[in-house]
């Protein structure tokens, strides 16, 4: 028996418009039974072909198969090639998603920045000290004095992220202890920070006796503190015993560790001047 082999050439046109159609359902099929085993927390950004889709395609390549004659196969070919591609594309794309997804991570919302003092400035000037800071968040702050007097001064920047107080009627020389308090808006966050500052320190100077024929000068402020690496204009000078003056040239000097200078020639007047000192001393 002589089987003979048909090509698409040899069959009619209803028989080609009929297996098109067959393949085009049977992969619509196959994509719906696949369906369900996707995980439903994914959706496909790719919408599926509806059925008025389909008939159009359908109606399209029907119009090239009926016009093209012997390009019928073509046809055919190249409508299921493209249903067969968007129904493995839609299929996957959930799957796809979820690997962007595990890779790239949760996306994390802006971090809330925390509250901070930072930037503590103080300067003094006669009883009177200013003291600046900033906060990292807009903040409501306040300066507190640490020793015992309990003296509260509010910032003058109010809910801000600069702040200033003016602390008066401070004690001369006097060290004073201070804490910073800044707390947010909605009081879920809060700072503190510690310092020292001081009212403007005045010096003054005393004879310390002598050491190899050196006479010694103890500088100190008026708290009692020692003043080390003070700058003191030493300008010596001599009274003879019959009220005779003689004077030295000054000399620059800056006091040792003890807050001590000295001067090792003859002499027995001694002017000390500098920053918040003018003293006379005598050791006549």
């Amino acid at each position: 028996m002589k089987i003979k082999t048909l090509s698409y050439e040899h069959l009619p046109k209803w028989a080609l418009y009929s297996i098109g159609t067959g393949l085009l359902v049977g992969v619509f099929a196959i994509g719906a039974l696949a369906a369900p085993h996707i995980p439903s927390p994914f959706k496909s950004n790719s919408p599926e072909p509806t059925y008025q889709q389909v008939s159009e395609q359908d109606q399209m390549f029907g119009e090239q198969y009926s016009e093209q004659g012997a390009e019928k196969p073509k046809a055919v070919t190249a409508m299921i090639n493209q249903v067969v591609k968007r129904a493995v594309t839609t299929s996957t794309a959930p799957i796809q998603n979820a690997k962007e997804e595990a890779v790239a991570g949760p996306s994390v919302g802006s971090v809330k920045t925390a509250l901070h003092i930072e930037n503590i400035k103080s300067t003094t000037k006669g009883n009177t000290a200013v003291v600046t800071w900033a906060t990292t968040i807009p903040a409501k702050s306040r300066l507190i004095f640490d020793n015992g007097e309990g003296r509260v001064f509010e910032s003058e920047g109010g809910l801000n992220t600069d702040h200033k107080i003016e602390a008066t009627d401070l004690v001369e020389s006097r060290e004073y202890d201070y804490k910073i308090t800044a707390t947010s808006e909605d009081k879920s966050q809060y700072d503190d920070q510690y310092g020292i500052l001081y009212a403007l320190k005045k010096y003054t100077a005393t004879l310390g006796g002598k050491e190899n024929d050196c006479q010694i000068f103890i500088v100190k402020d008026t708290a009692g503190r020692i003043a080390t690496g003070k700058t003191v204009r030493l300008s010596p000078s001599l009274i003879g015993d019959n009220g005779s003056i003689y004077t030295k040239g000054a000399l620059e000097l800056r006091t040792n560790s003890r807050g001590e200078i000295e001067y090792c020639e003859r002499a027995n007047t001694f002017s000390l001047i500098g920053d918040d000192l003018n003293i006379t001393l005598s050791s006549r």
